[in-house]
């Protein structure tokens, strides 16, 4: 119970703003990431379709 308590007390202290900002950051590289990632996975894809022919 009072790690919860430290927790919200932490909460508090870093504000709502900075909370908004971090999730802002977190959605956007979740983003990225997955972007890059479907590249990745075309360019795997590109090479395995040359090596076939």
């Amino acid at each position: 119970m009072s790690a919860l308590f430290s927790i919200m007390m932490f909460w508090e202290s870093i504000g709502i703003h900075n909370m908004l900002f971090f999730i802002a950051i977190l959605m956007i590289w979740l983003f990225v990431f997955f972007i890059t990632g479907d590249s990745y996975d075309m360019k795997d894809d590109i090479l395995a379709s040359m090596e076939s022919k």
